[in-house]
């Protein structure tokens, strides 16, 4: 477990190709989960569980990748704000850019 400064983390996830016709589309979620290192717990405002689903092109060369995604921060089950909502651009000889509504 990686440790935050507010406390560890762990997470869970998983991806899977969509069946259909054009190739290189999938679809994934991750959770992960904040664990707090003091006896206090998270400060107020702090997002204990994050929900992340995507969806994601890789193009057949695969020289590049478009992702869209929405992250969804959860504190004691409820939702703590709107979902950011972002997009990313991976130009696998350039790097990868993203704009996010955060």
């Amino acid at each position: 477990m990686p440790f935050t400064g507010l406390g560890y983390e762990r997470w869970l996830g998983g991806s899977a190709t969509l069946p259909l016709r054009r190739q290189g589309l999938r679809v994934s979620y991750d959770a992960s989960h904040l664990l707090s290192s003091s006896a206090l717990g998270l400060p107020p405002g702090t997002a204990d569980w994050s929900h992340r689903l995507a969806l994601t092109y890789e193009t057949p060369c695969r020289c590049a990748g478009f992702q869209l995604y929405a992250t969804f921060p959860f504190s004691g089950g409820k939702l703590l704000k709107a979902p950011s909502i972002g997009v990313l651009l991976d130009l696998k000889s350039l790097g990868a850019f993203g704009l996010s509504s955060t």
